[in-house]
């Protein structure tokens, strides 16, 4: 089983899919967050992360540019994963946007 997973660009969300891949038997596909993002301060050790920064409105958007983009090259999975902390937002605004 494939399985896309778009994230918002926090640390938590950015490494969230090395988790599932740990716990779940499928092939996941890191479709957002890109770019790079230094390890965070308190773990000066630690390598730096693939991050995009996105959430809320940017994320959903960026989900549908990256969604199209792939689609239209062909690629297909049969399932899609989107993370993205809502903060202080309302959860079933956030989740009607995406």
């Amino acid at each position: 089983m494939v399985v896309w997973i778009f994230a918002g660009g926090g640390y938590a969300e950015a490494e969230f899919n090395k988790l599932l891949q740990l716990h779940l038997n499928c092939f996941f596909i890191r479709k957002l967050p890109i770019g790079i993002k230094p390890a965070a301060r308190w773990t000066p050790n630690a390598p730096s992360v693939l991050y995009a920064g996105y959430t809320g409105n940017s994320l959903a958007l960026e989900i549908r540019k990256q969604l199209s983009q792939d689609l239209s090259n062909g690629e297909r999975c049969d399932a899609i994963v989107i993370l993205d902390d809502t903060d202080a937002d309302d959860p079933t605004s956030r989740q009607n946007l995406l």
